[in-house]
């Protein structure tokens, strides 16, 4: 019999897990290791479904911010993820992860397939000696409606996604 590992606090329910009673507007917890990673993705289906987005736009959002978490772990250590209930102009989610990192050079550039650690891969090198695979940014752009980049200062990088409800007829 195998045992896994104990999730962190952010999936146990101990904060990050709505109430019985409504549904939570606002949930943050910290990331600052790989299991959290999995555990941002549920989170973020579950919260974005009461906050009224469909089964596919909560699932999109979820992948996003499996992603987002990803990236914190992998370039920053540890970071935040906030998750907020939006409702102008209609009902919605943003996703805001936060770091203090070493942020990005050029924010406009980071959203091209193929860009990571600060450069463009080349097509040979080997993905074992690599922390990301450069589409997981351009990722976040593509399962989001909207998504804005930040470098904080002194250091760290603020990246919030958000996704809106679809209105039938629309």
């Amino acid at each position: 019999m195998t045992t896994r590992p104990a999730l962190p606090s952010a999936c146990d329910g101990s904060g990050a897990r709505a109430g019985a009673v409504a549904p939570a507007l606002v949930r943050s917890w910290p990331i600052d290791a790989g299991t959290d990673v999995s555990c941002c993705g549920a989170l973020t289906v579950r919260f974005a479904r009461e906050a009224g987005l469909d089964e596919q736009a909560a699932w999109a959002l979820g992948i996003a911010a499996s992603e987002l978490a990803s990236n914190i772990v992998k370039f920053a250590g540890r970071g935040r993820l906030t998750l907020s209930r939006l409702t102008a102009p209609r009902p919605g989610v943003e996703v805001v992860a936060e770091d203090s990192g070493p942020g990005v050079p050029d924010a406009a550039i980071v959203f091209a397939d193929g860009y990571s650690e600060g450069r463009f891969l080349a097509g040979d090198e080997d993905p074992r000696r690599l922390r990301g695979r450069g589409v997981g940014l351009g990722a976040v752009r593509r399962l989001t409606d909207d998504v804005q980049l930040q470098n904080l200062v002194p250091s760290g990088l603020r990246v919030a996604a958000r996704r809106w409800a679809r209105v039938p007829g629309r």
